[in-house]
């Protein structure tokens, strides 16, 4: 796949745990309970955020070795366990609302491409109230492969309805622009990423300075 040039977008694809919405707090209860479960330590917010990148069932092999189905099989189960009390912890990302209205205002389709469990996604875009803010909401265990593996984001693109050298992927890790990149999409970064050394050329400090950005271009 070639890198596309950033040019103004006719479509988007957001990740959505820390891109539109805040979730860390959700993730490093989750992480901890599988990790003090199967190696017996927690880990620090800092090491949770360098090391939760992929989806679980592919970064799960490399965190708990022969054990990693028995991890994930339990880290699914508290996940869900526990899902109606993280719902209310979820903070839409400041400037997140504001760009969803307005691209829907002006027609420019958007898409999620997650690397959370499916089920729980689409649970919480609709606690957010944003269903109809998107063409497509897909997430881990909806296709054969996960980011940043391109198959997602060319199913999204297909949702959109836009090529994919029109399409901004927005999202806060390595798995977006990677699967961007993968995809034909312009990678673009967004929100507090001091805790990355690689970043795309296109980096915003939140959503409200990517709709800035929008409406001044």
């Amino acid at each position: 796949m070639t890198q596309q040039q950033i040019s103004r977008p006719k479509a988007f694809i957001f990740d959505w745990d820390n891109t539109l919405v805040s979730s860390w707090d959700m993730i490093y209860d989750i992480m901890n309970h599988t990790l003090k479960k199967f190696r017996g330590e927690t880990w620090a917010m800092e090491k949770i955020k360098e090391n939760t990148h992929l989806s679980a069932k592919d970064n799960f092999p490399k965190l708990f070795g022969n054990k990693a189905e028995e991890a994930l099989t339990e880290l699914r189960r508290y996940a869900e366990e526990n899902h109606t009390n993280y719902l209310d912890s979820l903070q839409k990302m400041p400037g997140a609302l504001d760009l969803l209205k307005y691209l829907q205002e002006n027609k420019i389709p958007c898409a999620i491409v997650s690397n959370k469990h499916a089920k729980r996604l689409r649970i919480e875009v609709e606690h957010m109230g944003w269903n109809a803010y998107f063409t497509a909401i897909y997430g881990s265990t909806d296709f054969p492969h996960d980011k940043p593996h391109p198959y997602p984001a060319e199913r999204a693109i297909e949702a959109n309805k836009i090529e994919a050298a029109h399409t901004w992927f927005v999202g806060d890790t390595p798995a977006d622009w990677d699967c961007a990149r993968n995809s034909d999409c312009q990678p673009i970064a967004v929100g507090d990423l001091t805790h990355l050394d690689t970043l795309p050329k296109k980096i915003f400090t939140d959503l409200k300075t990517l709709l800035d950005g929008l409406k001044a271009a």
